[in-house]
């Protein structure tokens, strides 16, 4: 996080004995804010000590971090928000035949670790590709589809994106992020609706 405090300035700093200049700046100033995600006490106590805001796995930890934000004499007037994890593809289920072995891979292993770990974080172990799709986990959606939910979710919703998931090709990723950028953000701006970018950690 420091790195990209740094980085984000645009000026040479040093990192690790090298000295490193970053271009271009961000667009939002002083930098994107950081979002830290985490499934514990001592990540939400992190988060707020380190971040710009909080994800929790556990709903109730963001509590802790809103209080430690108090402790820390920091400002926070906003509560936790519905978030959603998305994929972009123009034929959502020729992708999901791509994407779907990688979700399944990630979903599985994540579900594996927390049950081990006796503890919760959303993931449950399924059989195939067609179970992880029926439970709504890796949802996939037109970029059409995607403002229609922005605009029915309510305020301030919170999109993310997670392309590689599961070790997922680089190439489909990127055209899903592409999409963003191409195709949503021009529709965003057209029907007047705000959006902020994010670095999430």
């Amino acid at each position: 996080i420091l790195f990209l405090r740094q980085a984000w300035t645009g000026q040479t700093f040093e990192w690790q004995g090298k000295q490193i200049r970053v271009t271009p700046r961000p667009v939002q100033q002083p930098s994107p804010p950081i979002w830290m995600g985490g499934a514990s006490e001592v990540s939400a106590r992190r988060a707020a000590r380190l971040g710009d805001e909080f994800l929790p796995a556990d709903p109730t930890l963001y509590t802790i971090y809103t209080d430690e934000l108090k402790r820390l004499g920091k400002i926070h007037d906003k509560s936790a928000r519905n978030e959603l994890i998305v994929w972009l593809a123009e034929d959502p289920e020729k992708f999901w035949t791509e994407f779907g072995p990688s979700a399944l891979h990630e979903n599985n292993a994540y579900g594996k670790w927390y049950t081990d770990w006796k503890a919760w974080n959303g993931y449950e172990t399924k059989a195939d590709t067609s179970a992880l799709a029926e439970a709504g986990l890796y949802p996939i959606m037109t970029p059409e589809g995607l403002v229609d939910y922005i605009e029915s979710a309510g305020e301030d919703p919170i999109i993310m994106f997670h392309p590689m998931a599961g070790g997922f090709d680089p190439e489909p990723a990127w055209q899903s992020l592409q999409l963003f950028e191409s195709r949503v953000l021009p529709l965003l701006k057209q029907k007047g609706i705000p959006y902020e970018g994010h670095t999430g950690v």
